[in-house]
């Protein structure tokens, strides 16, 4: 209670600067995503691409009140304090679907071969970021493209949990269609202390079970070591969730390391010396303890670390060889889905303080 309560209040604090410093947009940013690009990404059948395209929109809810917010979440960072209008929002949209349009044909990617995957730095069911009307648009269009295999958004549960089944169910026959939600760990005490998240493992449940009903996919967010978290503890409720989320059956797991986002609670004590992102040893531990003995034939695992390999995201010691060793290690096993023995393939003497820092409470 003692950790909840001062976490609670450094939040109060990170929320407050984001809202304070948050800028205003141009009408030209207004009509432009924040950001698109075309890379290699594992779909759940097989090796292929993701499209990204990032909307500029009012921001997520949750973030948005002074007294809520995830401490390590600093996506309003980027969220104007005037937001798009719908028709500036469609006009977002319609340059992404230009930009994807343009990618695929410069690279001829063949039928059903990208997942295209939209980000709005809050949740795509909220109806004051994304309108219902063109929720329902973007979905029927993407639903359309050869090219796509795979829809994913995210949103929060409260949002979900709103939703109309049967509307979900004709999304998902059209595409395979997945739904992030960011539970960040299994255990509700752990949620609440740590990452201050303001829902609970029934209302996931929930949310879970109707786009299962659906026929949609759940693709779930879990972090490794939100601020005032020991290492070791971190690494045990990541294996606990892993595995409880393999004996649920959902669609995808997404390990995210904290990576240090500005004015968020991690960086407040980044600044001041008393946070370290995880080690790139601890993701691998967590993801071979996680998935051992583990059946991961419906269930597909992710991991691509924010600012890997740097001082502000997960990473070992200083020499470069050291963390290229861990991350080839990682992208190998998130490419063939084989998670056995992953510690045993690196060999860094510092690995030797990673074991050092898993005894500290």
């Amino acid at each position: 209670m003692v950790y909840a309560d001062f976490t609670s209040q450094l939040n109060q604090r990170s929320r407050q600067q984001i809202l304070l410093e948050r800028g205003t947009a141009t009408e030209k940013q207004l009509s432009t995503p924040v950001a698109t690009w075309l890379s290699p990404d594992r779909l759940h059948t097989s090796l292929g691409w993701e499209f990204v395209l990032i909307l500029r929109t009012i921001g997520c809810k949750y973030g948005r009140d002074p007294a809520g917010g995830c401490t390590m979440c600093g996506y309003l960072n980027d969220v104007p304090q005037n937001p798009p209008s719908e028709d500036q929002l469609r006009l977002q949209f319609h340059e992404g679907c230009r930009i994807f349009e343009q990618q695929i044909r410069a690279k001829n990617l063949p039928p059903a071969s990208v997942t295209f995957k939209i980000f709005t730095s809050g949740s795509f069911f909220d109806q004051e970021e994304v309108p219902p009307a063109l929720q329902a648009d973007i979905l029927s269009k993407l639903g359309d493209y050869p090219t796509v295999a795979e829809i994913a958004v995210e949103s929060r549960p409260e949002f979900v949990n709103r939703l109309d089944q049967s509307w979900l169910a004709a999304v998902a026959r059209k595409k395979h269609f997945d739904v992030g939600i960011g539970l960040e760990a299994v255990s509700d005490a752990f949620r609440e202390t740590y990452i201050h998240k303001g829902f609970s493992y029934a209302d996931f449940l929930a949310s879970h079970q109707l786009l299962k009903t659906a026929g949609a996919g759940t693709k779930v967010y879990l972090t490794l070591k939100p601020p005032l978290a020991s290492e070791s503890s971190s690494i045990a409720e990541v294996v606990h969730s892993i595995q409880t989320l393999l004996a649920l059956g959902v669609d995808t797991i997404s390990l995210n390391p904290v990576a240090v986002q500005q004015n968020t609670v991690v960086d407040f004590l980044h600044h001041r010396k008393q946070y370290r992102p995880p080690w790139l040893f601890s993701v691998l531990l967590s993801l071979e303890l996680g998935t051992r003995e583990q059946n991961l034939h419906f269930t597909r695992i992710l991991c691509d670390p924010i600012a890997k390999g740097k001082d502000r995201g997960a990473h070992n010691c200083r020499d470069p060889g050291c963390n290229q060793q861990s991350l080839e290690v990682l992208r190998s096993a998130i490419t063939t889905q084989r998670f056995e023995n992953l510690l045993d393939q690196t060999n860094c003497s510092c690995k030797i303080l990673w074991r050092d820092s898993l005894a500290l409470l």
